[in-house]
């Protein structure tokens, strides 16, 4: 509630600040310079460049998968489209984890869930990487004097954090047994549950009278329970049985993972890691050349390595806000506006960039989830039969 609090707040002020700056603004002008045959190559451009973008992102899941499951491209295709459609109504795309695993089965569920979350990763690797020096250059002017000195000297920082979140953090998450924590907590919660009912009953007892033994047990089942060797053969024998029924029923979704993972390279490497990232760094570099190429459609002509490091600031500083749909869209443009001059023609290039990206990136893909969604659901009921 409070973070929709805020974005009701953030996206007043910024159509209020709109208001007042593009107040005498000529949009028809502007759109007639958007809209010129001339524009066209660079709106093409944008177009075939979004099957790329969701390609790379279709191999990095498919990879990361690959230690859990063996999905196929169009399998993995099909869980990125759905999740794209359901992040788009989330803010900062966390619908993506439910949309995904919507049309893995049950037992896939759990890796579904790792590889998506060590997929994000793997895009804030590269934001810290790439984003993080493009943030420091074309952002240091905006900094106090007696700040801009040191500038230069926070060039590392990101570069540093992202080879500590690659080195140590990536291989754990890919270890973990969502399964395992899930049973944990029911476990905690269980006993939790039976202690207090234990002392409950120990309140009842006090005033409870002793039943004597039942005369229809046979002397054998007596001397039975009362015998110390026979009550540790028992104990034996059943913990016996019980770890042979864990053995055998080891789920197929770990003998899977172990045979996955030899046949692949072992998950608890960092170097496993590194073609998903280069995927991630790829990926986010195809963002920022479409953004690059609606900038210039809207009339902003700026050096290319320039505008590029400001875009990935951009992407980097929205990011790690939590908004709804459609605000991250105005953030984006007031970011790249503040970033390359704060100029009128700077932030409706801006809003004209960002807001036809997301139109061709994220809900021309989107319009086809639910075919992939009723798909799937035909597929599991086949599979079910």
């Amino acid at each position: 509630m409070l973070i929709w609090l805020l974005a009701v707040l953030l996206c007043v002020g910024l159509f209020w600040h709109w208001k007042i700056q593009l107040q005498d603004f000529d949009w028809r002008a502007f759109s007639g310079q958007v809209f010129q045959l001339s524009n066209l190559p660079f709106f093409l451009a944008v177009i075939a460049l979004m099957p790329i973008n969701w390609w790379l992102e279709v191999k990095k899941f498919q990879w990361l998968l690959k230690p859990h499951y063996q999905w196929s491209f169009m399998q993995s295709l099909r869980a990125v489209l759905v999740g794209l459609g359901a992040g788009s109504l989330t803010p900062n795309r966390i619908g993506d984890y439910a949309g995904r695993a919507v049309v893995a089965k049950k037992s896939e569920v759990e890796g579904v869930l790792i590889a998506t979350f060590q997929g994000g990763l793997c895009q804030w690797i590269g934001f810290l990487l790439v984003a993080w020096p493009g943030l420091v250059w074309t952002g240091g002017g905006l900094l106090p004097l007696h700040w801009q000195k040191w500038q230069w000297w926070t060039l590392p920082l990101g570069p540093v954090v992202a080879v500590i979140a690659w080195y140590f953090v990536l291989p754990q998450v890919g270890k973990i047994n969502l399964n395992r924590v899930r049973r944990w907590w029911k476990k905690q919660r269980s006993n939790t549950s039976l202690k207090e009912e234990q002392g409950q009953g120990e309140d009842l007892a006090v005033n409870a009278v002793p039943t004597p033994v039942d005369k229809t047990m046979s002397e054998d089942q007596i001397d039975s329970d009362n015998d110390p060797k026979l009550s540790i053969w028992s104990k034996g024998l059943s913990y016996m049985v019980r770890s042979g029924i864990s053995r055998s029923g080891e789920s197929l979704h770990l003998r899977k993972s172990k045979k996955n993972e030899a046949s692949t390279g072992s998950i608890s490497s960092p170097v496993y890691y590194l073609p998903p990232i280069g995927l991630s760094i790829l990926r986010l570099l195809v963002y920022c050349t479409q953004v690059y190429l609606l900038l210039r459609l809207g009339g902003l002509d700026l050096p290319y390595l320039y505008a590029m490091a400001g875009i990935a600031g951009v992407y980097l500083l929205q990011a790690g806000i939590p908004l709804p749909p459609g605000v991250h869209l105005m953030l984006r443009a007031e970011l790249a506006a503040t970033l390359f001059g704060g100029e009128t023609v700077v932030l409706t290039a801006g809003i004209t960039a960002f807001g036809l990206l997301y139109i061709i990136n994220v809900l021309l893909p989107t319009v086809i989830s639910p075919y992939f969604i009723l798909q799937n659901n035909q597929s599991h009921a086949a599979s079910s039969i």
